[in-house]
């Protein structure tokens, strides 16, 4: 990351050309220009560290100094917002700044138009993305609900053909269907799955299957 220092200096304190040797042997290099200082730190802890040399060697100097990170900043304190270095961060949303850099280099309406159009085209994409993730979520949530439904909707069918199967002597398919209502296909397939569970079980009683349980 970048840290600048903009220093302020005093007819009572150090030359300018006294606090340029210092920072120099800080590792800041002077912005042209401006009594203003330009460094580099991998970190945090780096930055931190650098910040604490500044102050370190400028103390008792008579001259105060502005820290900033990212970008410089005027005698305020205030970041000064540098027009090109401002678009970098922006290709992290995907946007063609090398496009975007060559307008507001040649034509500035142009540019504050072109941009207008592109943020909003990137706003589109990542409000679609999100309508996307949230219509999964929302099909997601209906089919666990349903999913849920049917399961509680077998349970009771089972608990309801059980209640049936206790009853003396057993009952017949005919009967169970018009107990649970079940379509005949469903309730076969339900009486097939208990009677390999070994939950009920199954026997030819003249003309008719009679079922019970096990």
């Amino acid at each position: 990351m970048k840290a600048y220092i903009r220093v302020l200096y005093s007819s009572e304190g150090r030359s300018p050309a006294d606090v340029l040797q210092i920072m120099k042997d800080l590792g800041f290099s002077k912005v042209k220009g401006q009594p203003l200082f330009e460094g580099e730190a991998a970190d945090e802890e780096t930055l931190s560290a650098k910040l604490e040399d500044v102050h370190a060697a400028l103390k008792g100097m008579v001259v105060r100094y502005i820290p900033s990170v990212g970008g410089p900043s005027d005698e305020a304190g205030n970041v000064i917002c540098q027009a090109n270095e401002s678009l970098q961060p922006w290709r992290g949303l995907g946007v063609d700044v090398d496009e975007l850099t060559a307008l507001l280099d040649s034509d500035v309406d142009k540019f504050r138009s072109r941009a207008v159009e592109v943020m909003k085209q990137r706003i589109d994409a990542i409000a679609e993305a999100k309508e996307k993730e949230l219509e999964e979520a929302r099909k997601a949530r209906e089919a666990e609900l349903a999913r849920q439904a049917e399961q509680d909707r077998v349970a009771k069918l089972a608990e309801s053909i059980n209640l049936k199967l206790t009853q003396e002597g057993g009952v017949n398919f005919h009967e169970l269907h018009d107990a649970t209502g079940l379509e005949a296909d469903e309730l076969s397939d339900m009486l097939n799955d208990m009677i390999q569970a070994g939950k009920v079980k199954a026997e030819q009683k003249g003309r008719r299957v009679v079922y019970s349980s096990a």
